[in-house]
């Protein structure tokens, strides 16, 4: 009986906390402040250049990919991501084909 009113209550609290946490974070991404753009753009400046041409390889790879269903040659994008190597259980990796 007491551990079954302790149970009620953290979920009680739990459900509490991430309603907070996600109105929260609905408010941040809605009305983002220019004190967030000045400091993000500080951490830019101030990032080493390795991570900045990761970044550029990723964002390069999205926009290939983006591209590729704009024109319609989604089945060209499954057929390389098929060639690809395997996952370790040894299914193919389809999760960056969309749709």
């Amino acid at each position: 009986m007491l551990f079954q009113q302790l149970i009620k209550r953290v979920r009680f609290y739990g459900v509490a906390v991430m309603r907070r946490l996600e109105n929260r974070f609905k408010e941040w991404i809605k009305n983002p402040s220019p004190q967030s753009l000045v400091v993000g753009t500080m951490i830019d400046v101030a990032r080493d250049k390795h991570n900045l041409i990761t970044e550029n390889v990723l964002h390069r790879h999205q926009l290939t990919i983006l591209q590729m269903r704009l024109r319609g040659s989604i089945s060209e994008l499954k057929a390389d991501c098929l060639s690809s190597p395997a996952t370790p259980e040894g299914k193919s990796d389809l999760r960056t084909v969309p749709g």
